[in-house]
């Protein structure tokens, strides 16, 4: 999924809007196992900050959109999954 995100980045990018960028909730998943560092990233023109990093309130950004999000009790819970795309 993530790659098909940083596609639309690419294309979003080239029709001008030269700050966009994609924000995953999750670790990108590109390298099994991930190095844990940006030194040692094996990706990093692939590799993105979390929204929390830039300082995303998640869950406000995902109910102001209109979508569902709780936090989880329990392991065994179903996860929302979401990605930001920025531009400005």
């Amino acid at each position: 999924m993530m790659l098909k995100l940083l596609e639309l980045e690419r294309e979003i990018f080239r029709a001008g809007y030269y700050k966009a960028m994609v924000l995953q909730l999750d670790n990108c998943e590109f390298c099994n196992p991930c190095s844990g560092n940006r030194v040692d990233c094996k990706n990093p023109q692939m590799a993105r900050p979390g929204a929390e990093a830039l300082g995303v309130d998640v869950f406000a950004t995902v109910r102001k959109a209109g979508y569902s999000i709780e936090v989880l009790k329990y392991y065994s819970d179903v996860m929302n999954r979401y990605a930001f795309l920025l531009l400005q």
